[in-house]
Formats: C-alpha cells, structure tokens, sequence
C-alpha cells in the first residue's frame, strides 16, 4: 500500500477506519518531509524503510537511503 498512497495520497482502504482523515493525515505526514535534508522512516515501508520524500506529479515519491553503519 505505501508505494500507492506515496504517489496518490487520496486512495484509501477498508482499514482505514476514518477514511477522509487518513486522507488529511498522510498529506500533513509526507508534505513537510518535502523539505530539503528531511529523511522520513516507517515501519511498513520496503526495506530499508529510511528515504526523503519528493513531490512527484499530485502525489509523492520516496527515494529510499540505505541508513550509514558506524
């Protein structure tokens, strides 16, 4: 599902309890990570889960970073 709501933001699903909300929550989610130097994580994302979101047309990408070991 997170490679369809990253480039449409509006597609919901029956889990989506409150689907106009969740609608409203992954825009105010993804548009800050926009910014420049941002990374986001999460835990339902593809490995390695760690990437900067982008806009992409009406909806958003994620180009993924493998995290730096130390």
């Amino acid at each position: 599902m997170p490679s369809i709501q990253f480039a449409q933001p509006n597609v919901s699903w029956e889990l989506d309890g409150e689907q106009p909300q969740a609608r409203k929550a992954r825009t105010a989610l993804l548009e800050p990570l926009t910014t420049p130097g941002y990374i986001g994580a999460g835990a339902h994302l593809d490995s390695p889960g760690v990437g900067h979101v982008t806009r992409k047309g009406t909806g958003y990408a994620l180009e993924y970073r493998a995290p730096a070991l130390a």
